[in-house]
């Protein structure tokens, strides 16, 4: 008969082997490239971990350049880098790709409004045509036109937070911090504090590439059609209805907006034509209605996107394109922030030409197309009341208000409430 005896050092060592390599499979992406968010991993592999800074050391040179649009676990290919040249210097095999933090220079579009190109960046990558960006996938979506309209259904939370998350995960135009553009938010301030608690500004850079992708020229060639001033009419010339189809052309276009129409249409909420889903847009933020004296002074876009001045006050400007805009011109002074939920929405207090904010809040980085396709579903499914969904695991909420004494669905204001 023989006896074993077990060495309780030797079974230690085994349990602390087994454990580490427990570990090292929660912090990297061996065999996980292109699976979904996971909040038991330290870490993420999939398209959208560069937006919110969590992806694996690994995931560079794992996951990209091998994700298949087929999520399967099984099926999932790992591609082992091949060069001998170290990535954190070089361009190689990178032109295009999106912001690493863990390199110490890049390679895409942003880096000479940044500083940081790598040496060889111009040789190797300036007039190539850049690869698609990896943090957002684009879909394909048809939807034949027209359709016979469907009868209106309730909308769950949990409905709202699919959809809308869809649509954040396939906005290919979506700016990164700390890629596309970078804040500074500086203190803390309060609701009846009115010294400047911020001597810089909240955006401190916002890369130039970015204002020349065509929903953010198109909606930035609105801005100066309008009257900041409520209880002055509008006076709408041809070239400016020309530019407001020309934006609604632009994000009709895009795979957000396409998913928005498609949610809408199936609730019930919209047509299922594209010429009447565009007039419906048109209807939503283009119409002229007053805010004050009875005049045509205002439309849902001027007060959302481009902002008002109501009896000395900062109405509206809700949108981070138009502050940072403002901003560089010097025209708004930015007091500090009151409150903050990043990545994603931010409370400021700021003047505009003089006139005080006590409060505004904005989404960082989300393009036109997605605070339109946004809004519209909160507006046309939550009117008046806040709209509560969930981004990949972070709570949200927005809230919208309707012209009241209008026929048409028109926005009044819609704003992330914090």
């Amino acid at each position: 008969m023989h006896i074993h005896i077990f060495n309780p050092t030797c079974i230690c060592l085994i349990l602390t082997v087994c454990a580490l390599d427990f570990g090292n499979a929660f912090r990297s992406c061996g065999g996980r490239c292109s699976l979904r968010y996971n909040q038991s991993y330290n870490c993420q592999c999939n398209i959208a971990c560069p937006r919110y800074g969590n992806c694996c050391s690994d995931y560079v040179n794992l996951c990209q350049g091998s994700m298949q649009t087929t999520q399967a676990p099984t099926t999932t290919t790992i591609v082992p880098t091949t060069t001998t040249i170290p990535l954190t210097s070089t361009c190689l095999s990178r032109c295009g790709a999106s912001f690493q933090p863990q390199y110490a220079c890049q390679c895409n579009t942003a880096c000479s409004s940044f500083k940081n190109c790598c040496p060889d960046f111009s040789r190797l990558c300036q007039g190539r045509t850049p690869e698609r960006r990896t943090t957002r996938k684009t879909t394909t979506i048809k939807i034949t036109a027209p359709l016979p309209p469907r009868k209106k259904v309730s909308v769950s939370d949990s409905e709202l937070s699919r959809i809308i998350t869809k649509m954040w995960d396939s906005d290919t135009n979506a700016a990164i911090n700390g890629n596309d553009f970078r804040i500074s938010v500086q203190s803390r301030t309060s609701f009846n504090n009115k010294q400047d608690k911020a001597p810089s500004r909240l955006f401190s850079t916002v890369g130039s590439h970015l204002l020349q992708r065509n929903t953010y020229k198109s909606m930035v060639a609105l801005f100066d059609n309008y009257i900041p001033d409520t209880g002055r009419a509008e006076r709408v010339s041809r070239t400016e209805l020309q530019e407001n189809q020309k934006f609604l052309d632009a994000i009709l276009q895009t795979s957000v907006m396409k998913e928005a129409w498609r949610f809408l249409y199936e609730k019930g909420y919209s047509p299922g034509s594209s010429t009447l889903f565009r007039k419906q847009l048109n209807d939503i933020w283009f119409t002229l209605y007053s805010r004050q004296a009875g005049k045509q002074d205002s439309s849902g876009f001027e007060h959302v996107f481009v902002g008002e001045i109501k009896n000395g006050k900062v109405s509206g400007m809700h949108n981070w394109i138009r502050f940072y805009m403002l901003e560089k011109l010097g025209k708004l002074d930015y007091k500090g922030y009151r409150t903050q939920k990043l990545p994603h929405i931010i409370a400021t207090q700021f003047t505009w030409n003089g006139k005080w904010k006590q409060v505004g809040t904005f989404f960082l980085g989300t393009s036109p197309e997605f605070e339109i396709g946004l809004y519209t579903i909160c507006f046309l499914t939550r009117p008046n009341k806040l709209c509560t969904f969930n981004i990949n695991k972070t709570r949200l909420k927005v809230q919208t208000f309707n012209v009241s004494y209008l026929r048409t669905k028109t926005v009044a204001s819609a704003y992330p409430d914090v």
